[in-house]
């Protein structure tokens, strides 16, 4: 029942995404729908990266191509600064990005996903408040608003890091 009650809400979600963009209705959709994707995400996390790491493929590569679903999900939610596209053209950074975390977490021998997806996470709210494509957007927001866009970017990054880790952490 889990299983079906998680494909309808991922499938209502790509659905929404789509006519959202549409329909302008911005954080009213974006909101729900990117908190209640990334509760699938963390509570399905093993089931989904399971998937991955049954590929006949080396693992790193397959944590490497888990992370781009979620990038594209996530990168067309939020797609303002670099405009609409299929494949926005911040996943090849993002993908890099990616690849660094997975390289570190080797290199450090990590074994729990927690404090390598915070630390990716506040390295992504840092760069993208300095360099991103909204950096100057940031730095004019009201206190408030830009409280509520450094949680988003965070929550971002966790949303596109969670399940590579997981492929390449758990046995």
């Amino acid at each position: 029942m889990n299983k079906l009650i998680a494909t309808i809400l991922i499938i209502a979600s790509v659905l929404i995404l789509a006519f959202e963009k549409k329909l302008k209705l911005g954080l009213i959709i974006d909101v729900p729908l990117l908190l209640i994707t990334l509760y699938l995400i963390l509570r399905y996390r093993l089931k989904i990266a399971s998937w991955f790491r049954n590929w006949p493929i080396p693992k790193f590569l397959a944590a490497v191509i888990s992370s781009l679903p979620f990038m594209l999900f996530e990168e067309n939610m939020n797609c303002l600064p670099t405009g609409c596209r299929l494949i926005p053209p911040t996943i090849p950074i993002l993908t890099i990005f990616i690849i660094a975390l997975l390289t570190l977490s080797i290199f450090f021998k990590v074994r729990s996903i927690n404090k390598p997806v915070i630390i990716f996470s506040i390295f992504g709210v840092i760069l993208e408040m300095t360099y991103g494509a909204a950096a100057n957007a940031f730095r004019a927001l009201p206190t408030p608003w830009l409280l509520f866009f450094v949680a988003w970017v965070f929550v971002s990054y966790v949303y596109i890091s969670v399940v590579p880790m997981v492929v390449l952490t758990e046995k």
